[in-house]
């Protein structure tokens, strides 16, 4: 166990305070090891253990004090016996029936210190704030910074680097339990996936009395998949309209709202930084434990760039900020933190950091500075969104680093017809996920390069520009800007006929090029 001193420091001002002490977050994060942390604190000040009570109403043995009059009454006798003032500890308390009126005439009647935990966010809504208003305090507990996952697997692996460390963070996650599997990849996917499934049926499906439990469970899918992605209600309405569930916008917003008070997400909205205000539609949302995402969805590693995104907000929310996302014109700024007077402007990058070499990544800048803006105007094109375009871009610069070592090899001449192929096909994926539109045909000229076919590709782009002007124009435009044959005509000042004569002819020029090469095209 490790002392989680960060909360403590909020914690210790109220510890024997009239106040009380609620402790809120997704199962499984830690709240319990909290309330062990608090009576520490309180024995060493000099309290003894028999004034504590504490029970666990998650333990089928307190099944019968789940009700508010029978805890109650089991309160109210054990602290008779309890020389001084008593100290409770309820741990899961919205298991209990009514507990706020129970909570409230404790707090009453005893010369009390009470600490409560529960798993949703609703334990500070409706009744409570009737009952408690002005009386009590919270504090959300969140599972491990990287900075708490590091002490404790440092105790497990001491011979592990720090980047070693954060990789298996990316994949695990900062569920405290995990410590006590020692990190076992099979155990701690399964504990996970057991985690998020208690999460779904007790605290989304049960609580709120869902009936849809298929739908509610695509809905998942969709939101885990596109962490720290802008989307709205309506969009992912007609995802599932493709997938044969028609369910209108306001049951989505329903069935995130039942995620985001399991605190299973975060919802963080957007702040129009010129207007000054916030903006209802196209929220992000952001996962409480990414390695339950990579137990249940996968692709950590993968999505790298989501997954180190929903870490720094997780860290911003930890220390204390309010956070949204900001949008100026048609750019967007990762997160806008404010607490109190302070006010801070946050971007995630990380692109430079996978790369471990000096010259390697003085050599990305250069490709970078080069043509992210010309790759930016291809994925605008295609998908006709600012905001997908800029994740397009990023998911692109991704895979050239993963395949940088070939990259370099390719001539600078060559190297824009492979990040253009590369823009053009992530677009096209994003397109699809968003649209579900049918696949491309299998004639499309321009599949993403794997590393072993990057040298095809890039002799595509070489005899391409080899060819007589009046088809290289044409089959530039065509197939490396995907533009249909009446744009191509519009920009060369030609009519459709003669574009779609040149196309024709200038693709099969090529093709026999490639097979006198040895390539084998139909």
């Amino acid at each position: 166990m490790i002392k989680r001193e960060s909360y403590m420091r909020r914690i210790r001002p109220f510890i024997g305070g009239e106040l009380i002490k609620v402790m809120t977050g997704i199962r499984r994060c830690g709240k319990s090891v909290m309330l062990e942390l608090v009576k520490q604190e309180l024995l060493d000040s000099g309290v003894g253990a028999e004034q504590f009570i504490t029970l666990n109403f998650e333990d089928l043995r307190n099944a019968p004090l789940c009700r508010a009059e029978a805890l109650h009454a089991e309160i109210l006798r054990r602290a008779a016996a309890i020389p001084g003032k008593a100290y409770l500890f309820f741990d899961e308390i919205q298991e209990v029936q009514e507990w706020e009126k129970c909570v409230n005439s404790l707090r009453v009647a005893l010369d009390c210190d009470i600490y409560i935990t529960g798993s949703n966010a609703k334990l500070l809504s409706g009744e409570l704030a009737t009952y408690l208003g002005g009386r009590y305090v919270e504090f959300v507990i969140y599972p491990f910074s990287f900075a708490e996952f590091l002490e404790l697997y440092r105790t497990i692996a001491p011979e592990a680097s720090g980047q070693q460390a954060f990789q298996k963070y990316l994949l695990a996650g900062g569920m405290p339990y995990l410590a006590n599997l020692r990190y076992a990849e099979e155990p701690s996917r399964q504990y996970l996936t057991d985690v998020f499934n208690s999460v779904q049926l007790k605290d989304v499906v049960k609580r709120n009395m869902v009936r849809d439990v298929d739908l509610l469970e695509r809905i998942l899918a969709y939101v885990m998949a596109n962490v720290g992605t802008t989307f709205s209600a309506s969009s992912l309405s007609r995802f599932l309209k493709n997938e044969q569930r028609n369910v209108a916008p306001e049951t989505i917003l329903n069935y995130l709202k039942y995620c985001c008070d399991a605190y299973l997400f975060y919802q963080v909205k957007r702040q129009d930084l010129q207007g000054k205000q916030v903006l209802s539609t196209n929220e992000k949302y952001y996962i409480a434990d990414h390695g339950i995402r990579e137990a249940v969805f996968g692709g950590n590693l993968r999505d790298i760039n989501l997954i180190l995104e929903n870490i720094v907000f997780l860290e911003l929310l930890r220390r204390g900020y309010t956070v949204t996302v900001g949008k100026t014109g048609e750019k967007e700024i990762d997160f806008v933190c404010e607490k109190r007077a302070e006010k801070l402007y946050v971007q995630v990058t990380y692109l430079l950091a996978m790369l471990e070499d000096e010259e390697d990544q003085r050599k990305f800048l250069k490709l970078h500075t080069a043509y992210e803006q010309k790759l930016y105007r291809i994925a605008l094109k295609i998908l006709r969104s600012h905001e997908l375009a800029e994740d397009a871009v990023q998911q692109s610069w991704v895979q050239v680093i993963q395949h940088f070592e070939k990259v370099k090899q390719v001539p600078w001449g060559a190297v824009d017809g492979y990040l253009v192929v590369i823009v053009k096909n992530v677009s096209m994926t994003m397109l699809r996920k968003e649209n579900h539109t049918d696949p491309l045909p299998e004639d499309w000229d321009a599949p993403a390069p794997s590393a072993p076919e990057m040298d095809e590709t890039g002799r595509i782009v070489e005899l391409i520009r080899s060819m007589p002007e009046r088809y290289r124009e044409a089959l530039e435009l065509r197939f490396a800007w995907e533009y249909s044959n009446q744009e191509i005509a519009k920009a060369l000042k030609l009519n459709t006929s003669t574009v779609a004569t040149l196309v024709a002819r200038g693709r099969k020029l090529l093709i026999e090029k490639l097979q006198t090469e040895g390539y084998c095209y139909e």
